[in-house]
């Protein structure tokens, strides 16, 4: 699996979808510990197997073993016109060897009136030839839309990622002929593909149900994305209008299943000329049930840095250090005190440090971040708001709609009846980088992700990781569910209700928003580690073992 090729519609900035965002992790071999060996190395063809000598009772056991090698990623993707292509491609790559951008004239669409058709006919000779000299190993192609695009260019060895089955998403099909179209181009993928890889099981059976000899005849497997490196590992969030009692006992909870953790520290000191939430980082000795929890490894040491965010350049950040000899969150207290700026590295001399905010957003937002698109299920958003809206403005919440527009004329259509439900409303109308979004989730009481039908979804688990329950259907077409169903098995904490029935989703909000804090607290804390369950070194992994034929 030394050269891997990879087509997407979306993958080098300005991206518009949780596609392009996905497409990103499929260069994620950055985790991977292994060294690559290109194809002309003079050893290349004498390392795709090794042989283990086993001396047992005299007789020599001879055993294969695949190597791990870390793949070059070639990118084809779609890129608006007018775009920089070169100045984008320099300023981040996102892991990939190289990028081969085709410019189109339509974009923030998926469906079958998006750029696939620009993608086909921008496939050049000279693009063919570039291909065929790399020699890829693996060739992947993402989504049907990509599917004419790898018939062009005649590479053998395809992979079918499908990061939405288009057949079983409803709200896609408004003309009659919609469904039969991504029938028919869904059944192809498989049949040009050796093998496909979905995101979640309810797609899995989508696709099964196109050919229901599929999973006979080719291999279909399931591989759930990995949470972004943005947001692995974030300081679980504690508001201030909890009392320190509550506080505390969270912290106990969280904390007391990993036996590595020596000792925390509470930090609810505020600094008078900020008004910014602390950050009370903690750093644990290594041991796999800490792989959920909020730390990261220095590949340089066998110690543990802080992670700290750096969305505000210039906060400080109060942090007390104890000794390890002090066991208890109420030993934690008589420590050195240290300040640093938030954007430098800090290394503290005690063994732990724990972490948490502790001031309440000016701005509480009930929030929806979804691309503005009819399959997407804005309009069920700004229903359940209408449902809400007494209860929003007696509790000071802000309902907040964040996307881009895909369909502009449905897009102009929900912002203007969630303005009138709500005229106090906030709409952002743009894809937000990870730090604006990690901005926006500290500001938010619960995430709506109104769609019944999502490959995964992954502003559910981005909301989880800062700490955010989110409200999703309940009919198990969402994808994301399996992960915390999986990682928490019946004490799922993620709102689960009728999407369609908007007094209902209401009445569950509400009910939530008013439940006391320890039990809201803890769903806040299932989710958090739940996100954290699955990230890039395993997707990496997983995926290399998809790769080897």
């Amino acid at each position: 699996m030394g050269v891997v090729l990879l087509l997407t519609a979306e993958f080098i900035d300005p991206i518009f979808s949780g596609n392009g965002v996905l497409s990103r992790t499929c260069t994620a071999y950055k985790y991977l510990d292994v060294t690559y060996v290109s194809n002309d190395h003079p050893i290349s063809s004498y390392i795709s197997t090794i042989l283990s000598v086993v001396i047992f009772n005299t007789f020599i056991i001879f055993q294969t073993k695949h190597i791990l090698t870390c793949p070059l990623v070639h990118i084809v993707c779609g890129c608006p016109e007018g775009v920089d292509q070169d100045l984008k491609q320099k300023d981040n790559t996102y892991g990939a060897h190289s990028i081969h951008a085709i410019p189109v004239t339509r974009w923030n669409r998926l469906d079958r009136n998006s750029h696939w058709k620009e993608m086909e006919t921008g496939v050049t000779q000279e693009l063919i030839n570039n291909v065929n000299a790399i020699k890829p190993d693996s060739c992947i192609f993402i989504d049907w839309t990509m599917l004419s695009t790898a018939e062009k260019l005649k590479q053998r060895c395809w992979i079918f990622m499908c990061f939405r089955s288009f057949s079983s998403s409803t709200e896609l099909h408004k003309d009659p002929s919609d469904r039969s179209f991504y029938v028919r181009q869904e059944e192809k993928c498989m049949q040009v593909a050796y093998r496909t890889v979905c995101l979640s099981e309810a797609d899995k059976s989508a696709l099964i149900s196109i050919n229901s000899q599929y999973e006979e005849t080719r291999q279909l497997i399931v591989l759930k994305p990995p949470l972004r490196d943005e947001f692995v590992d974030l300081p679980f969030i504690f508001d201030q209008s909890m009392d320190s009692q509550t506080v505390n006992q969270a912290k106990h909870d969280l904390l007391s299943e990993h036996s590595c953790v020596e000792t925390t520290i509470d930090i609810f000191s505020e600094i008078k000329e900020h008004h910014e939430p602390y950050i009370q980082q903690t750093r644990h000795n290594d041991c796999s049930a800490c792989s959920t929890l909020g730390r990261r490894r220095s590949k340089r040491s066998d110690n543990y840095e802080p992670t700290l965010d750096c969305s505000y350049s210039d906060k400080y950040l109060l942090v007390e250090t104890v000794d390890s000899g002090s066991d208890s969150m109420q030993d934690a207290g008589s420590g050195q005190r240290k300040m640093t700026n938030v954007g430098q590295s800090f290394k503290p001399s005690g063994p732990c440090i724990a972490a948490s905010f502790v001031k309440e957003p000016v701005t509480k937002r009930l929030l929806c971040c979804v691309r503005l698109s009819p399959e997407k299920g804005a309009h069920r958003f700004v229903e359940i708001v209408a449902h809400l809206r007494e209860h929003l403005e007696q509790w000071s919440i802000t309902p907040t709609l964040c996307g881009t527009a895909s369909c502009p004329e449905y897009a102009q259509s929900i912002k203007e009846r969630l303005m009138t439900v709500f005229p106090s409303c906030a709409i952002i109308n743009k894809f937000l980088n990870p730090a604006s979004l990690q901005r926006m989730f500290r500001e938010t009481v619960l995430n709506i992700h109104p769609s019944l039908n999502d490959a995964y979804g992954m502003t559910i688990v981005e909301a989880a990781a800062c700490g955010v329950v989110s409200v999703v259907s309940s009919d198990g077409s969402v994808g994301a569910v399996d992960l915390f169903t999986n990682f928490c098995g019946q004490n799922n904490p993620l709102l689960l209700s009728d999407m369609t029935n908007h007094e209902e989703v209401a009445n569950n909000i509400v009910r939530y928003l008013a439940s006391p804090q320890p039990e809201k607290l803890r769903r806040q804390q299932f989710c958090y580690t739940a996100a954290n369950s699955w990230t890039g070194k395993q997707f990496a992994t997983a995926l290399s073992n998809v790769l080897i034929k």
